[in-house]
């Protein structure tokens, strides 16, 4: 609810602070005396514009702030408009924008009056009202749930589809490089074994050459070391006979000839592997080219060619996996549209139903409103969107004004007052469901009077135990049903009109409300009847 409104500099209101409380809250005064400015004050808060005409002259900004109590939490909204043009909104104390103020402010206040109608005017609120009004919120959950799964999904879906579309338009280049890459082992030690073999084979001509001269010099000729060792073999031997001792020596040289004969096995192994066909060289240089070519276009070394070349591995077997993940999300994406169908159907027949039973219940409010020659109807439509939360269909409400007449959509009605009235007879038939908190009247009575206005404002009583009513009323039987009654008025002060507000007690009360009998001139007789009012509200 709206538990307290302070205005500041608005047109003739210097500052106001007004406590509103639960129920039934009256406002009355004389025409002209700033009742307008305070449903223009609550218009503001909730989003509407403000403009330089509506600065109180001589001063530079308009403040307007409002708390309100939604069970266990305070909602401080606040709004300021200066000479410059600038306008500033809080939500408590939080900047906040214009549009999320309207549509923070629709869900807690609904402002009636004669050129505002927030939620009734707008049809998309038409269904909100019918589903209020039925016995079928389950229902709607169920809807609701399989929407959002089938929404859910969906996005899921078009995520795959287009990861698979560039998956796809990169197919021929992917099969490519990793064709590519899979030509040899990308592997750095197989690389330098390479290089290796590939440095001896471009050198294995001068190594088999200077492998040749070390045979040579071993076992050639008459001076070859082979031919010099046994020659000093041949020696020793002979002076043994004359010194045994040289025996010694003579067994080491037969020990440096075998030694040297191995050593000449040995290289001449080596001379005979050192042998590679041309293929082999060009294989080998070709292996090289290979890697140098792979290491310069993916990354400058193989181990991050390697990893790449496993991501394109990965990315191939993502291809597959995604066509398998598309088909089963379409499967369970048909199976929920089916059941959403399913589902959806029965909301419609539920919606149908109901809507016949509130059209009765409204016509009969609005007969009892002195709008007996209305005629209420709710059609409905198809959506052009399919599987939203909320089911298949609108629903907008339509008005006959007078017999004979054509059914009109009800944003097309002009009176005011006839859209509070009509807005009452919905408010009485979907009450203790609707979560708008505060409802606001302005101008509810234009053009009625006698038993009509009785019955409007038993309409407003009813409701007030509901929401919160602040209701502007020139009328002494709605005024008489409230729970707290406020007088507005005008006074000057320092040579300047100012507009005040009063809370009304008993005595005031009763002289007020007999002032509205009586046209402003209280008499004995408005004075017994304003009490008998205030006895039977």
């Amino acid at each position: 609810m709206l538990s307290t409104l302070y205005i500041k500099n608005l047109a003739i209101i210097d500052e106001l602070y007004i406590d509103f409380s639960n129920g039934l809250n009256i406002i009355t005064g004389e025409t002209g005396s700033g009742k307008s400015l305070i449903i223009l004050a609550v218009d503001l808060l909730a989003g509407k514009s403000f403009s330089k005409e509506m600065i109180r002259s001589k001063k530079d900004e308009i403040t307007i702030e409002g708390l309100f109590k939604i069970e266990n939490d305070n909602i401080n909204i606040r709004r300021s408009y200066n000479s410059k043009g600038q306008t500033k909104s809080f939500h408590n104390n939080k900047v906040i924008s214009k549009s999320s103020l309207i549509k923070l402010t629709k869900k807690i206040l609904d402002l009636h009056g004669q050129h505002e109608h927030q939620n009734l005017l707008n049809n998309n609120s038409h269904i909100k009202y019918l589903d209020l009004f039925g016995n079928y919120s389950k229902l709607i959950d169920e809807v609701n749930m399989i929407a959002c799964d089938i929404e859910l999904k969906k996005n899921k879906l078009l995520k795959l589809y287009k990861q698979q579309e560039d998956l796809e338009s990169r197919e021929k280049l992917r099969n490519f490089e990793i064709e590519e890459l899979s030509l040899n082992p990308l592997d750095e030690s197989m690389e330098k074994q390479i290089l290796t073999k590939y440095s001896i084979a471009s050198n294995l001509e001068k190594l088999n050459n200077n492998l040749n001269l070390s045979l040579n010099l071993i076992d050639n000729d008459d001076i070859s070391i082979k031919s010099q060792l046994n020659k000093l073999l041949l020696i020793l031997n002979n002076l043994s006979d004359l010194d045994t001792s040289i025996l010694s020596l003579s067994n080491i040289v037969s020990s440096l000839i075998i030694e040297i004969e191995d050593l000449y096995s040995e290289l001449s192994n080596k001379i005979n592997n050192n042998v590679i066909e041309d293929i082999d060289f060009l294989q080998l240089n070709e292996t090289i080219q290979y890697y140098e070519t792979i290491k310069r276009k993916y990354g400058g070394s193989l181990n991050v060619a390697k990893k790449y070349y496993n991501e394109l591995l990965i990315e191939d077997n993502i291809v597959t996996g995604n066509i398998e993940k598309i088909e089963e999300l379409n499967l369970k994406i048909e199976k929920l549209k089916n059941k959403y169908n399913i589902k959806a159907k029965l909301l419609t027949k539920e919606r149908k139903e109901y809507a016949k039973i509130m059209e009765g219940n409204i016509l009969l409010n609005l007969k009892k409103l002195g709008m007996k020659d209305f005629n209420f109807k709710i059609k409905f439509s198809i959506k052009d969107k399919k599987y939203c939360s909320d089911g298949v269909e609108n629903c907008e409400y339509f008005i006959r004004s007078n017999k004979g007449e054509m059914m009109y959509p009800l944003a097309k009605i002009g009176s005011g007052g006839e859209i509070s009235r009509i807005m009452l007879a919905i408010k009485n038939s979907i009450q203790k469901k609707d979560i708008i908190g505060t409802l606001i009247f302005d101008e509810i009575d234009a053009g009625i009077s006698g038993t009509i206005a009785d019955s409007v404002g038993e309409h407003i009583e009813i409701l007030s135990k509901t929401y919160q009513i602040i209701c502007v009323t020139h009328l002494s039987q709605i005024a008489s049903k409230g729970k707290n009654h406020f007088k507005i008025f005008k006074k000057e002060s320092k040579n300047r009109i100012i507009v005040e507000i009063d809370k009304l007690n008993k005595k005031d009360r009763i002289n007020e409300i007999a002032k509205l009998i009586s046209a402003k001139e209280i008499t004995e007789s408005s004075i017994k009847q304003a009490k008998l009012l205030l006895q039977n509200g």
